[in-house]
């Protein structure tokens, strides 16, 4: 499992935080998110296969984003958090991620 920095509580601004995942030679990771509350306006998440090939560019919202399968046996999630600190919703719920990641 992986998750934003003070999980389940709000994350800080002002982040850039690289997360690196290796399978065994031969397996692919596929990445679940099960909890996804990241600031649209300047917070993202992007997932690499190995650091270089984006999979997925750009995430944030509050809609899960479907699950991501890396063609290869490594991958990377970079994520980035701006210094403004505002709420994600109206009901300021704390900005915040989780993810499980699965060897396939």
């Amino acid at each position: 499992m992986i998750a934003s920095p003070n999980f389940p509580n709000e994350y800080d601004p002002n982040l850039n935080c690289l997360y690196t995942l290796k399978a065994p030679l031969g397996m692919k990771i596929r990445l679940t998110f099960t909890d996804f509350l990241v600031k649209k306006c300047c917070d993202f998440i992007t997932v690499f296969d190995g650091l270089a090939n984006p999979l997925q560019i750009a995430m944030n919202g509050q809609d899960i984003p479907s699950p991501v399968t890396s063609p290869s046996n490594r991958m990377a999630i970079k994520f980035t958090t701006s210094v403004d600190h505002a709420s994600v919703n109206a009901t300021t719920e704390p900005a915040r991620w989780q993810a499980i990641y699965t060897f396939v």
